[in-house]
C-alpha cells in the first residue's frame, strides 16, 4: 500500500488517496486533468471517489435533478431519514413542497447517480441575514441533504456538499448557513453560528445552527441573525397525508431520536 496525495485547484479541497499499485496506475488517467470547466468539476471529483473507494465499475453522477426524478427523490428521502428524529419522518412532504416555493434555488436541487439509480439528492433555499444595522444579505441554506441507508459513510454527500459549495461560491453568496448535526459538517469549514456572532431569530445559538463563511472576513463584528425560508413551516398533518402515498413502513423508536432532542435543545454561550 502507497499513499498519493493528489490536489485539484477548481475544487479547492485535496482528495488523499490510499490505493494500491494498481489503482494508481489506473488513477493517472484522471490525475492530469487538473484543469477542467467548472461544469466538469463534480464529475472530475466523481471519479476521484470511485477510485477512492475502490468502485471498479460503478460510474457516480451528479447531475441536477429533472422532473421525473420527483417520486424516485421523495421515495429515497423516506428511507433515509425514516425514524431517525421521531417515528416516521416529514422530509419527503419537504422535497414534495420545496420545489414549488418561491425561495427554492433551482440550480442547487442536485442528485447522484450510481449505475442509473439516485442514491442521494441535496436541495437548497434562500435564507436571510439581518445584522444589528438592519441591513439584509441574502444567504443560501441547504436541506434536505440525504443519501441511502445502503450508500452512507462512503463520501457521496460529501460529494454533493463540494459540487454545489462550488456553485454557491460562483453566485457570490457570502456563506451557507444550516441546521445539523455538526459531527456531520464541521470537517466541511462549518461552525457555530456563535463564531460569527450568527443567532437565530430569538437571539439564541442553537447547538445546530451551523455557519459555513465563503467570504473571508464577511461577518466582520456586525451581530447577526438567521432567517430561514418559511418553507420549513410545514404541516404536520399534510405530511401525513402526503405519506399515504408511499407504501406502509412501521414506526418506531430508534435511540437517534433521544439524540435528536438532546441536539436540538443545546445551545452555547458566549465564553463557552
Amino acid at each position: 500500500m502507497i499513499c498519493r496525495k493528489v490536489t485539484y485547484p477548481l475544487l479547492k479541497f485535496q482528495i488523499k488517496l490510499r490505493c494500491s499499485f494498481e489503482k494508481v496506475s489506473r488513477f493517472r488517467i484522471t490525475s492530469g486533468l487538473t484543469r477542467m470547466p467548472e461544469k466538469d468539476a463534480g464529475h472530475l471529483l466523481a471519479r476521484a471517489l470511485a477510485e477512492q473507494r475502490g468502485w471498479r465499475h460503478t460510474y457516480m453522477n451528479i447531475r441536477l435533478e429533472r422532473k421525473d426524478d420527483y417520486t424516485q427523490v421523495e421515495e429515497l428521502t423516506r428511507e433515509a431519514f425514516w425514524n431517525l428524529y421521531f417515528p416516521g419522518c416529514n422530509e419527503h412532504y419537504l422535497c414534495h413542497i420545496l420545489r414549488g416555493h418561491k425561495d427554492f434555488i433551482s440550480e442547487l436541487d442536485y442528485v447522484v447517480e450510481l449505475d442509473g439509480k439516485i442514491v442521494a439528492s441535496i436541495m437548497y433555499t434562500h435564507s436571510y441575514l439581518i445584522n444589528n444595522d438592519e441591513e439584509t444579505v441574502q444567504t443560501v441554506s441547504f436541506g434536505p441533504l440525504c443519501v441511502h441507508p445502503d450508500y452512507q459513510r462512503k463520501g457521496i454527500g460529501s460529494a454533493l456538499i463540494e459540487k454545489t459549495k462550488s456553485l454557491v461560491v460562483n453566485m457570490g453568496v457570502p456563506a451557507i448557513i444550516i441546521y445539523g448535526d455538526p459531527h456531520n459538517y464541521c470537517k466541511h469549514g462549518f461552525k457555530n453560528g456563535i463564531d460569527y456572532q450568527v443567532s437565530n431569530m430569538d437571539g439564541e445559538y442553537p447547538l445546530g445552527l451551523l455557519v459555513l463563511e465563503l467570504h473571508s472576513g464577511f461577518f466582520g463584528n456586525k451581530k447577526w441573525k438567521i432567517k430561514q425560508s418559511d418553507a420549513f413551516n410545514l404541516d404536520q398533518d399534510e405530511a401525513n397525508e402526503f405519506d399515504k402515498r408511499f407504501p406502509k413502513k412501521e414506526k418506531k423508536y430508534q435511540y437517534s431520536q433521544e439524540l435528536f432532542k438532546m441536539n436540538i435543545r443545546a445551545h452555547l454561550k458566549h465564553g463557552s
